[in-house]
């Protein structure tokens, strides 16, 4: 047990120098290694982290680190998510706290990656230039289209009038054109389908409410017939009570 760790903290040594060769694979193939010797060793799971994040700042998207990827998280996740993850790399990352080398630029990349996706514009960029869906939309075969379509927008730029969806949380925000790459704010436009939406709704409540009165006024007919109506049943008085039977409080009957 004890060669194991000899040999794993070799193993580590060596995937550091390969950090600051900036040969992130060969770091790579050697922390797996020291994993499968003494998977417990200490610093170990840091310096597996490190090199991830490095590889994933390696990675290009429209001339862009894998923002998600050095974060350890799907696109799809919303704010919350990116948060959490991001609070538990800084503590696992951070110089102070990390003694690998290497530490303080995956720290580095860690914070521009939070920088990018944290801010609504940025990641909205971002996410068009990956061609990727509007975070927390996914491809998920539990949403429907009527779904997915009651959160988002349709809203057009008012520089060069293409026109976006975005999730209904960026609605009157104020945004950069994926197209012009100007600002502008996000004023939702409504769609013919959504105006059919809201007449059915319309259309609907007038059906259910003509069922209620034709309802009510056969209830009246059937009342009549009877030979009853509804000032009857006010009239309609409870059979008195002799009181003279009644005990009285004060009579100590």
């Amino acid at each position: 047990m004890e060669c194991d760790k000899d040999e794993a903290k070799k193993a580590m040594d060596i995937a550091e120098k390969k950090i600051t060769e900036k040969d992130y694979n060969g770091a790579k193939t050697f922390a797996n290694k020291a994993q499968r010797l003494f998977p417990n060793h200490d610093g170990l799971k840091q310096l597996l982290t490190i090199i991830e994040v490095y590889i994933s700042g390696e990675k290009k998207f429209a001339g862009e680190a894998d923002w998600y990827g050095i974060l350890g998280v799907d696109p799809c996740s919303v704010d919350e998510v990116l948060k959490k993850q991001y609070r538990k790399l800084a503590l696992m990352l951070h110089p102070d706290k990390n003694k690998c080398k290497g530490a303080d630029g995956a720290f580095q990349l860690l914070s521009e990656a939070w920088s990018h996706l944290s801010d609504t514009s940025k990641r909205t960029l971002y996410n068009e230039k990956r061609g990727l869906e509007p975070p927390g939309m996914g491809s998920s075969p539990f949403v429907s289209s009527g779904q997915k379509e009651s959160l988002t927008f349709r809203t057009k730029c008012d520089k060069c009038g293409a026109q976006h969806e975005f999730l209904r949380l960026y609605v009157n925000l104020t945004l950069f054109c994926p197209k012009c790459r100007m600002s502008f704010v996000c004023a939702e436009e409504i769609t013919p389908s959504r105006s059919a939406y809201s007449n059915s709704q319309n259309a609907t409540n007038e059906a259910a409410n003509d069922t209620l009165k034709r309802g009510f006024a056969e209830s009246q007919e059937t009342d009549a017939d009877t030979g009853s109506t509804n000032s009857d049943l006010r009239n309609c008085k409870k059979p008195e009570t002799n009181d003279s039977y009644m005990p009285s409080p004060f009579s100590g009957k």
